[in-house]
């Protein structure tokens, strides 16, 4: 009786064990097949991304903040694909530029960069969320290297004394002065001191924190008393202040179309706080509206 069982026992371990063995090997094809098809993925993704020139957000972490400061939307952009070979992932984008806090609500960072990439001539869309940069003739070079840049300098402030050095900087650089990669800011700043002109422009700075006391105080006067609707959607009513308040809080594509045909730079507005020249603009509407 007991060798019976014995022999039933072994025959069903065998059993137990052959299924395993099965199971093992089905197993290891498996696996085997998911690794092929997973290399063929990565190959095929691969060589989509060499012929698109996509680089990794990786190459694209080259980019300091500093080389994006100061920069309206559109040339942050142009700049970012110019590292890409000409060739701009949206996601990527708004990713680098999230990540460098451009965005005071990181919520509108997506509905902006949308809105910009479909209004800007110099970018051809390619497929969903990716565009080209088309080629752009550069701008000749005021002049070229540490020499240029002095006399250059030394030359803005000649015909105008009262320039400051970010002035000449921001001067230089609309005008396409070749910096030969060097930081404009700090270019400007060797050459600013090495010309002997003070480090700080003092004067400039107090003149200019008078100038705005000054603007705050007349808006605050011209505005009393107006009650206007929002320029843009036409539904938010209230002071030129409130309105400006309105546009900074609601920031669609709409209404920042609306600051950029006014003149205004969305992204400089954000980086700095300062709206007073949107509410200014915005007692001049209510202003002529009332002649």
């Amino acid at each position: 009786m007991m060798d019976s069982w014995e022999a039933q026992t072994k025959e069903l371990l065998n059993r137990v064990e052959c299924e395993i063995q099965e199971i093992k090997a089905d197993t290891e094809k498996r696996i085997a097949t998911l690794q092929q098809r997973r290399s063929a993925l990565e190959e095929a993704l691969k060589t989509y991304q060499e012929m698109m020139g996509i680089t990794s957000l990786e190459s694209l972490k080259s980019l300091s903040v500093d080389d994006l400061r100061g920069k309206s939307l559109r040339e942050m952009l142009a700049l970012i694909a110019s590292h890409n070979n000409g060739l701009l992932v949206a996601r990527q984008a708004i990713k680098l530029m999230k990540e460098a806090k451009f965005f005071s609500n990181p919520s509108h960072a997506d509905s902006i960069v949308y809105s910009i990439l479909s209004r800007t001539p110099s970018f051809t869309k390619v497929s969903p969320g990716i565009y080209r940069l088309n080629h752009v003739e550069k701008a000749k070079s005021v002049t070229r290297g540490g020499i240029g840049l002095k006399k250059a300098v030394k030359e803005l402030k000649k015909k105008n004394p009262q320039m400051t050095k970010e002035e000449v900087k921001n001067y230089l650089m609309q005008h396409g002065f070749d910096f030969q990669g060097k930081r404009p800011g700090n270019a400007v700043h060797m050459a600013w001191i090495s010309l002997g002109y003070p480090k700080k422009d003092a004067l400039q700075k107090e003149a200019h924190r008078l100038a705005l006391l000054g603007i705050k105080e007349d808006q605050n006067k011209r505005q009393g008393g107006i009650n206007m609707k929002c320029p843009c959607c036409f539904e938010y009513q209230g002071t030129p202040k409130n309105v400006a308040n309105h546009i900074r809080a609601v920031f669609d594509p709409a209404h920042i179309e609306w600051l950029e045909t006014e003149g205004f730079n969305p992204v400089e507005l954000v980086q700095t706080g300062n709206w007073l020249p949107v509410i200014g603009r915005l007692i001049k509407i209510a202003e002529t509206s009332k002649s």
